[in-house]
């Protein structure tokens, strides 16, 4: 993860993070930080399952709605990130 957060700030990219807490090399990395709570987790997970589900949805919103408001230079940023990877 440190080598790909590496790579997207060469490109000067803007990086969020969504995690459970700031003290790691990647959220220090980040331009924006998203922090979420720890949960109660059952025997069966369930809280883990719940707390992953909002984290994914909670970037597809994110994402998709930054991509609308910016769509051009989003896609300079893609087609930047995706040669970048290959």
């Amino acid at each position: 993860m440190q080598s790909m957060v590496k790579v997207i700030d060469d490109y000067h990219i803007p990086i969020i993070t969504n995690t459970s807490t700031r003290d790691n090399p990647v959220a220090q990395a980040s331009n924006i930080v998203l922090t979420y709570g720890k949960t109660d987790e059952n025997e069966m997970h369930m809280g883990a399952t719940t707390s992953l589900f909002a984290q994914m949805f909670t970037i597809d919103i994110l994402y998709y709605r930054y991509v609308a408001l910016n769509y051009h230079a989003s896609l300079d940023f893609i087609t930047q990130s995706k040669m970048a990877f290959r």
